[in-house]
Parts: structure tokens; sequence; C-alpha cells
């Protein structure tokens, strides 16, 4: 491959790895150390996916094995968080998806309000006199929080519910509304399951581990495709 060609290939593979897992330190890595590490990768899943009895991919020529990332390079921590932090889904209830670390499912007053119809202030003093029966008045810090206005920039104060204080909150609602409240817990719930289930951010100061990670989760999705009837058989 020409060089200038070979440099434009590497460029765009960092780019892209960069994209799909939020890692946008990896752009910053030399290509001649990338390039190693996408050779010692390949080597790594190649022979993992052997000894998962899993079809391996051709043999590729020797290479010395070169780290990712250059360990002797902290990468700061706030850069770090940023690239793994959580995001909240898109519309005006937004919500605290679970990261696999504990972190649970939340509903914001916003949301609540928008699905039973309610005014939002009604529903915050609702929340409000909910939330100090149950906790007490040192309890309602856990569940404030703040929405920004998009039209004129300004935070407001929100509350955002577990699912056990959303389910007491809307006790007294009328069935319609409390159907609202919780097809929506479910839909969520489920949105949130899917979420687990897509693969952690691999720790790419440890290519080893990455692309072992990378080759289990090949074999398992090869093995459920394999599972699958095809389009043919469904008609049949």
């Amino acid at each position: 491959m020409p060089e200038g060609q070979r440099g434009k290939f590497l460029e765009r593979a960092k780019a892209d790895l960069a994209r799909r897992f939020g890692v946008n330190y990896v752009e910053s890595i030399p290509a001649t150390r990338f390039a190693g590490a996408l050779e010692a990768a390949e080597q790594i899943v190649d022979a993992a996916i052997a000894e998962l009895r899993v079809p391996a991919a051709p043999h590729r020529r020797p290479h010395r094995q070169l780290p990712l990332v250059d360990t002797t390079v902290p990468v700061p921590a706030a850069a770090r968080a940023k690239n793994v932090a959580n995001d909240a889904l898109p519309g005006a209830g937004k919500l605290a998806l679970s990261s696999g670390a504990g972190v649970p499912l939340t509903m914001s007053s916003r949301e609540i309000a928008q699905l039973t119809g309610k005014r939002h202030d009604n529903v915050m003093a609702d929340i409000r006199k909910m939330l100090v029966e149950l906790h007490g008045e040192g309890g309602l810090l856990s569940f404030q929080d703040t929405h920004a206005n998009e039209q004129n920039g300004q935070n407001y104060p929100i509350f955002r519910l577990p699912k056990r204080e959303t389910l007491i909150l809307i006790a007294g609602y009328s069935i319609p509304l409390r159907a609202r409240i919780i097809d929506r817990w479910q839909e969520l719930e489920e949105q949130a399951a899917g979420v687990r289930q897509v693969a952690a951010l691999p720790d790419f100061s440890n290519p080893a581990a990455a692309a072992r990670a990378w080759a289990e989760q090949f074999a398992s999705f090869s093995a459920s495709s394999r599972s699958q009837p095809t389009e043919r058989s469904r008609r049949c």
C-alpha cells in the first residue's frame, strides 16, 4: 500500500475507533504506534477466536507488539470520565440510564407532568410533599436536579424519582394516568436492558485484554446468529 494511502487509512481507522467507543484521545496516538497496535490486536483476536473454537481469520505476518496507548502519558481523569459518561435519552423527559455500576433509572418531574397533563409546578409540589413524608426534609437533596431551558439558557429545579417513589406518587392518580406512567417505565426498563447488553468500553491500556474481550463477544454474536432461522426458513 502506498505510504500516502496507508497514512489516510490509519487516520480513518483512528477516527472510527474514537467515534465508536467515545475515546477521543485515540486520535492523538502517532500513526506508527497505532499501526503496530492494530496488528498486535489482530493477532491476539485470531488466537482468542481459535481458543473459542471459532474459525480464525487468515494468518497475518509476524510483527512487534506495541501498546495501543503510551502508558507513560496518563489520560486526564476528567477526559476519561467524559468519554464514559452516560448519555440521557433525547426528549424532554430525560432519563439517567444505568451504567452497569448500580446507577438507578429515574424519571423526571417534567416527564411525569407531560405524561399526566398536569402543571409542572403542581407535580413538583406533590413530589416535595411525598418525599418529606418518606425521607424527611433532608431527603429532598437526593432527588433534586436542574433542567436547562434551551430558550433562555436558565436552569430550573426539577426532581428525579426512582421507580419506587414514582409509583408511590401516582398511587392517588386516576387509572388512565397511572397506566401512562407504568407503560413509560416498562419502556424505559426495556431500553436500559438493551443498553446494559452493549459491550463495556475496552481497556485501551491493555490491548491483550481488550482484544480477548472483543473475540469473546464476536464468538457469542456468531453463535447467536447461527441459532437464528434464516428468512427462507421462516417463510416455509
